[in-house]
């Protein structure tokens, strides 16, 4: 899970952004058909769509992806076993990357550990 915070720097404005795309070490996991089920299923944007205001100048999304399966299929080309794609995954850092419709992006790099 990664929470993205954002922040509006202009006073007196409101101001509506969406997620548009997730990236997991530059590749596209958000919106797709992972799971075979809705797009936004799995990895999931909690609030694709955020609204600031100058009552309300901080604004959080959460984004969670599942590391099942589907997922291993998908970002990684073919079919590991649970304890290979833990192995791969688990080796160094990676950077998720939130990109929004005015073409602004937050990065953050997180390391998977256990």
């Amino acid at each position: 899970m990664c929470v993205a915070t954002v922040k509006l720097t202009t006073p007196n404005v409101t101001k509506t952004i969406k997620v548009t795309e997730v990236l997991l070490d530059g590749r596209p996991v958000w919106p797709c058909n992972i799971d075979g089920r809705k797009a936004s299923t799995n990895p999931y944007v909690v609030t694709p769509v955020i609204k600031l205001k100058p009552t309300n100048v901080y604004e959080d999304t959460t984004i969670t992806m599942t590391l099942n399966d589907n997922f291993e299929v998908y970002y990684f080309g073919h079919d590991y076993l649970r304890e290979a794609i833990c192995g791969e995954l688990r080796r160094g850092t990676h950077l998720i990357t939130v990109i929004f419709d005015n073409n602004a992006s937050i990065s953050e790099t997180f390391e998977i550990k256990g």
